[in-house]
Formats: structure tokens, C-alpha cells, sequence
């Protein structure tokens, strides 16, 4: 009899620490997964912190630039123009090219609707990809109600280096000023952005 008390204890033993290491495991697993999530979030906001100060200095480098008097652009009927016959007062563009993520250049032009339809400011999209082709393509599947013109090169800015699209304003004189380039891990800087600027000019 006390044999078999001895083997039940035993038993009950055993299980209850099988018990108490599988929720100690599970307890851990819990705690892996948010230190493993911190981290992930911490990196993410490091990288999101370090991606807006760079685009800050090329923003600040871009300032005052004057784009050569020689940039063609094409429309998307194929219709070729000097870009100085195109601006005849300060004009909003939004900058992208087909390098940049679909999702950033769609958030980009839906708080560029929202925001600047109703103003007096005019608004134009210069984009660079291979084809009329393809921008017209970008044009449909976009929605995009701007006028729309593409450039083959690159443009004399340091910012057009970076791997996101950006807003400025440029006058007659092709000189450029007021950029902005397109943080997606913080839209609220482009909508305060352009609030400002379409806001105070509407019709």
C-alpha cells in the first residue's frame, strides 16, 4: 500500500512540474515575442528618425535650385515641351519616379486630391519612367486628375537621389523651393505640408 502511495505521489509530481515548466515556456515564449517586437518597433523608429533627417539635409541642399531651361517633359498624349513653357506662375509638383513604392506614390497623390483640388495654386505631377506607356498606365490606375508629364532624366536635385517622392513649388524662372519629401511612416508631416500651402489658396 505505501508502495503504490509512494508511485501516485511520484506521479502527481511529475505532472505538476510538466505543468509548471509548460507554462514557464509559455510564459517565456510571451516575453521572447515582446522583447523580439520592441526591438522590431525600435529599429523601425530609428530607421523612420534616420530616413527623415537625411531627407531633411537633401531638402535643405535642393533649396533655391534653378533646373536648366533645356528639361523636356512629355505629356501623356506623347506631346513634347520645354518645361519653362509649361510654368508660367508657381506651380505645386509632386516628384516621383517609378523606383518609389506603389503605396507611398498612391498615399502621396491621395493626400495631394484631398487636399489641393479646391486651389487656386496649380498643381502638376513630374514623374520619370521609361515610357509614355507606363505613365499612362501610373495616370489611370491612379486616378490622377493633375496635369501629369514625364521627364527621362533625373533632375539637378540632391533630393531626386533619394528613394522617395517629394513635393516643392518652382515659379517661371524654374528656381525650386519648399520641399517636402513623402515620410510614409509619418504622412502627417505631407498633410500639414500641403494643408498649408493649398489652404491659404483656395478658391
Amino acid at each position: 500500500m505505501k508502495h503504490f502511495v509512494w508511485i501516485v505521489s511520484f506521479v502527481l509530481v511529475v505532472v505538476l512540474c510538466a505543468i509548471y515548466s509548460f507554462r514557464l515556456q509559455k510564459q517565456l515564449n510571451v516575453a521572447n515575442e515582446s522583447i523580439l517586437r520592441y526591438g522590431q518597433e525600435s529599429a523601425l523608429m530609428h530607421n523612420s528618425v534616420q530616413n527623415i533627417i537625411n531627407c531633411r539635409k537633401m531638402e535643405a541642399q535642393s533649396e533655391g535650385l534653378r533646373l536648366s531651361p533645356d528639361v523636356i517633359v512629355t505629356n501623356t498624349k506623347g506631346d513634347i515641351s520645354p518645361l519653362v513653357d509649361i510654368i508660367t506662375t508657381p506651380t505645386l509638383v509632386y516628384r516621383f519616379t517609378e523606383m518609389h513604392c506603389n503605396s507611398c506614390i498612391e498615399h502621396g497623390l491621395r493626400l495631394l486630391k484631398e487636399t489641393c483640388s479646391s486651389t487656386k495654386l496649380p498643381v502638376m505631377v513630374l514623374c520619370r519612367y521609361e515610357s509614355i506607356r507606363l505613365v499612362r498606365a501610373v495616370s489611370n490606375s491612379y486616378g490622377i486628375e493633375f496635369p501629369i508629364y514625364n521627364i527621362s532624366e533625373r533632375l539637378s536635385f540632391p533630393l531626386d537621389d533619394m528613394s522617395t517622392s517629394y513635393f516643392f513649388i518652382i515659379d517661371e524662372n524654374l528656381k525650386c523651393h519648399g520641399f517636402q519629401s513623402f515620410i510614409k511612416e509619418v504622412p502627417i508631416i505631407t498633410e500639414t505640408y500641403l494643408n498649408g500651402l493649398c489652404s491659404s489658396q483656395l478658391n
